[in-house]
């Protein structure tokens, strides 16, 4: 029984500690797409946004080319964390790494271990005081009992060592008594489950993206050569200019793509998270969106209305909220017919409130509603219509930063889809907000 005790032990602090370095390296690598995709000033954003959320248990410094700090705050941190490079190594309580970043800028992450550590001594204290209690109870007992635990943690660890080796199907057995194993089973297919959902996803959208990739990439492969051409050839002027600007229109499409994926997945990252969160005024930002939209939807001949309550504020991120109202808005306006209706409402009634935005155009096919809102997907009417599918995968992703559900129908019999939400007022009571596609 104590070395099944003891391999419990060590395939909790191993997981443990695979948990706090792919979290670390997961923090290197969101830190280094930011810096792709928004550049120093982005990066030193989502830097500063760390500290103040993080609580001090998980810091990210940014150094300068002379070692200044330019972002994070390194007081508390051992002198070998912040000079933590490459892969990650413990510096005390702290799991620290870095990486050099291109412009000869330098990220250090650091993540604090006290509490995992504090768990594996508590769950070795715990452990060892179950091998004296179960050792009192006879030698031939807690034999017994030692090769039925040990058999069982094999299990468990012959089923990660599958998963390990690529299975991501294995599952360690769970029937039985419901005892600790059978608990500690239970998380780990619970782990391997939620490990298997987000390979299946990061598969799927990987080939989303090299589906919607591979057209813009070759034509913009096609047009580089024939600039190419026609600059060997002396062929340089307006037309060639107008040519390199329609391509690098093309580039900037595909990086506002690959930006909306990331802005997804920060916001989904951050789900129930309320740090961030403030008290904004909803009748404020649909009264700026309105208004932002006036103009697109005068040029395609619909009536933009709203009407709307004052002194609805409700805790969320301005920003995001902006993006979200806007997001329904443009799927509103972008699908109404010329000459129709797109209204948008705000009503608060008692501990609720609603947002609404409702247009008349074609509606979602039967089946589609909750397909809408995946990354890429698009209804089979809007073919024709310019855009890649992420406004309303990026809206739901908003909804769920702020605790919202998200939601969308037909609204018969004038063929318009209607999304809702659900979300707290600023005084933290329950609200309810709805808008249509």
């Amino acid at each position: 029984m104590a070395f099944a005790f003891l391999g419990v032990w060590i395939i909790v602090g191993h997981l443990l500690d695979q948990s706090a370095r792919a979290a670390l390296e997961a923090d290197l690598a969101s830190f280094a797409e930011v810096q792709a995709q928004r550049l120093l000033p982005g990066l030193r954003e989502a830097v500063e946004r760390r500290a103040e959320a993080s609580g001090g248990a998980r810091r990210a410094i940014l150094f300068g080319r002379q070692g200044e700090t330019l972002a994070g705050d390194p007081a508390g941190l051992p002198e070998g964390a912040r000079a933590a490079r490459g892969e990650p190594r413990r510096v005390g309580p702290w799991l620290a790494a870095g990486r050099t970043l291109p412009g000869g800028f330098a990220l250090v992450v650091a993540h604090d271990r006290a509490r995992d550590d504090a768990l594996s001594r508590a769950l070795a204290l715990a452990l060892a005081g179950l091998g004296l209690v179960a050792g009192a109870f006879g030698v031939a007992g807690g034999l017994a009992a030692g090769r039925g635990a040990l058999a069982r943690v094999e299990e468990i660890n012959a089923a990660l060592a599958r998963a390990a080796a690529g299975d991501l199907t294995a599952r360690a057995p769970a029937q039985g008594a419901r005892d600790e194993f059978a608990t500690l089973a239970g998380g780990v297919n619970a782990a391997l489950d939620r490990l298997a959902a987000l390979v299946a996803g990061l598969k799927a959208v990987a080939e989303r993206i090299a589906h919607e990739m591979r057209s813009p990439l070759a034509h913009l492969g096609a047009g580089l050569d024939d600039a190419r051409r026609a600059a060997q050839a002396g062929e340089a002027g307006p037309a060639l200019a107008a040519r390199v600007a329609d391509l690098r229109g093309e580039v900037d499409e595909m990086i506002a793509v690959f930006g909306a994926l990331l802005d997804v997945t920060l916001a989904e990252a951050a789900a129930g998270d309320p740090r961030g969160l403030a008290p904004v005024d909803l009748g404020a930002i649909l009264a700026e969106m309105s208004e932002l939209y006036e103009a697109p939807a005068e040029e395609r001949g619909v009536r933009l209305t709203r009407r709307g309550a004052d002194g609805v504020v409700a805790l969320g991120d301005r920003h995001l909220l902006s993006r979200l109202i806007a997001n329904l808005i443009d799927n509103a306006v972008k699908f109404s017919p010329q000459g129709g209706d797109v209204e948008t409402a705000l009503e608060a009634s008692g501990e609720s409130f609603a947002l609404s935005v409702r247009d008349h155009g074609p509606g979602l096919p039967q089946g589609f509603a909750d397909k809408a809102f995946e990354l890429f997907s698009r209804a089979p009417q809007a073919a024709a219509t310019p855009g890649h599918g992420l406004g309303l995968a990026l809206a739901r992703a908003i909804a769920t930063r702020h605790g919202m559900r998200l939601t969308l129908e037909n609204a018969a019999p004038a063929c318009a889809s209607r999304c809702r939400a659900a979300s707290r007022r600023s005084d933290g009571r329950h609200a309810r907000n709805s808008r249509r596609r």
